[in-house]
């Protein structure tokens, strides 16, 4: 999904492809590829971007032009860019030190992103005037104090937008592409720990074949000194048993003797 712009319009897509083939250059990509966030703000920033999430960086207004141009050409829709050369962000004019003091002020929510500098035009622009808060009712108050002067989102994305008007409801935490973006990001770090133990438990796995092949090893000398040993006793045997009747013999043999020598006495 990631790959092939799921999820986006078909606009995007169709910048995305063509950039991608060399038909268009300076295309850097729809802002939710150009930045990452932790999963705790996700849906936070997520709200705050909206449909802008969508909406295409390019190096400059001729880059731009180009896009426009190929989207005109063949009818594939319309599109919003940032041309890199033109943004101009405007900060939020407020005390920081006032905001920052107010319960549940979480931060600004361009300083709660991560982005390559060269994209910091843009990513000011659409970020730098939210404030981010942990509850609705914190959102409210701050947004109370401030005359209502910037937009201010809760983490769960309820939104008190600049003006006082008020935007809210249920937010499905897997349907976005930043949580999509997220979750490919952490079932790829589980797949790696998943081969992190896979290759731990082929290697142990390998260790104990090579303890079978020994054990296995000395159990075949050992047997194999057992029917010698067996052999050996066999063998002893019958030597003992050929004395035995050797020795019966000899007995037999001296008692005959020693009979008649007795006889040859008492005549």
């Amino acid at each position: 999904m990631e790959e092939h712009f799921e999820g986006y319009a078909g606009s995007v897509r169709h910048v995305m492809n063509k950039a991608a083939n060399g038909t268009l250059q300076g295309i850097c990509g729809p802002v939710s590829k150009l930045l990452s966030v932790e999963e705790r703000y996700a849906v936070a920033i997520e709200i705050t971007l909206g449909a802008g999430l969508q909406n295409i960086v390019t190096e400059n207004e001729q880059d731009t032009k180009n896009a426009i141009g190929e989207l005109k050409r063949e009818g594939a829709g319309r599109a919003t860019f940032y041309p890199l050369t033109t943004m101009r962000p405007q900060p939020l004019e407020v005390n920081y030190q006032r905001l920052s003091s107010f319960p549940g002020f979480v931060g600004i929510a361009h300083n709660l992103v991560s982005f390559d500098e060269h994209y910091r035009p843009v990513l000011e622009y659409l970020l730098c005037r939210t404030v981010i808060c942990d509850t609705l009712d914190h959102a409210s108050e701050i947004s109370k104090a401030f005359s209502y002067k910037f937009k201010t989102v809760s983490l769960d994305g309820q939104v008190i937008n600049a003006g006082g008007s008020m935007t809210g409801g249920s937010v499905s935490r897997s349907a976005g592409v930043l949580s999509r973006a997220n979750e490919l990001e952490k079932l790829n770090g589980q797949l790696g720990g998943m081969r992190d133990k896979l290759s731990a438990a082929k290697q142990r796995a390998e260790d104990t074949q090579r303890e079978l092949q020994k054990a296995q090893y000395e159990l075949e000398v050992a047997k194999d000194q057992q029917r010698q040993a067996n052999d050996r006793v066999l063998t002893l045997e019958g030597r003992k048993n050929h004395f035995d009747i050797l020795l019966d013999s000899l007995k037999h043999q001296q008692e005959i003797k020693h009979t008649g020598f007795q006889r040859r006495i008492v005549l």
